[in-house]
């Protein structure tokens, strides 16, 4: 019996809210996706509601103690709330 090896590649943009933006096919391709330049000013894609917090400032540290830090987005939220850490 012959094994075959099957490789499959799947290549694909997403934004930095996790919208998936672009997706090449099975074949040989060139995929591109216009990138917004201020991706957090909304809690998430075709939504109105401004984001007002930031979500690596507002993760839970003593949870992760050993695998995570404190960070900021490099993204600057709608509106920043105040966090008494």
């Amino acid at each position: 019996m012959q094994k075959k090896i099957i490789i499959l590649e799947v290549s694909m943009i997403i934004s930095p809210i996790a919208q998936k933006l672009a997706q090449a096919r099975g074949t040989e391709e060139i995929i591109s996706a216009k990138l917004d330049p201020n991706p957090l000013k909304h809690v998430t894609y075709g939504s109105n509601s401004p984001m007002i917090f930031d979500h690596l400032e507002d993760r839970n540290l003593e949870v992760y103690k050993d695998i995570l830090k404190e960070a900021k987005s490099p993204f600057e939220p709608s509106k920043r709330i105040s966090y008494n850490h």
